[in-house]
């Protein structure tokens, strides 16, 4: 989760313990609502009804600081909760919410020359691509 405020802002020590609050209480309920999900890619058990997330990293989309007008929703790869707390933690990632009968592409052919160009969390050959 990234800290929702600009490196020229000035915060009060209110406004922070509040955004470690909000930071803690998001953390919570992804815990609660994913369980043992956090540490597995979801790509072993198929097309599957789940959250997804795309990086705006690995498709170098995050160059300027208006991310919303660059996405180009052809290129984007998704990938699973798993891979986006593993994979692609230190990234600038959006979530894409539930969808469903998707595979994750976190290392697949998509994502070849990327950032992260392989799953950390299997060793398992990507070979399926959503469309």
């Amino acid at each position: 989760v990234k800290d929702s405020y600009k490196k020229t802002e000035s915060l009060s020590m209110v406004d922070l313990l509040q955004n470690d609050m909000d930071n803690q209480l998001q953390a919570q309920h992804l815990h609660q609502a994913c369980g043992q999900s956090l540490n597995c890619c979801t790509y072993s058990k198929g097309y599957i009804n789940q959250a997804v997330f795309a990086c705006l990293t690995c498709n170098n989309q995050n160059d300027s600081g208006d991310n919303e007008s660059k996405i180009d929703n052809a290129t984007l790869s998704g990938f699973c909760l798993g891979c986006s707390m593993h994979c692609h933690l230190e990234h600038d990632i959006i979530e894409l919410w539930q969808k469903r009968a998707f595979k994750c592409d976190c290392g697949n052919a998509k994502f070849k020359g990327c950032a992260q160009s392989d799953c950390v969390l299997t060793n398992e050959p990507k070979t399926d691509t959503n469309e």
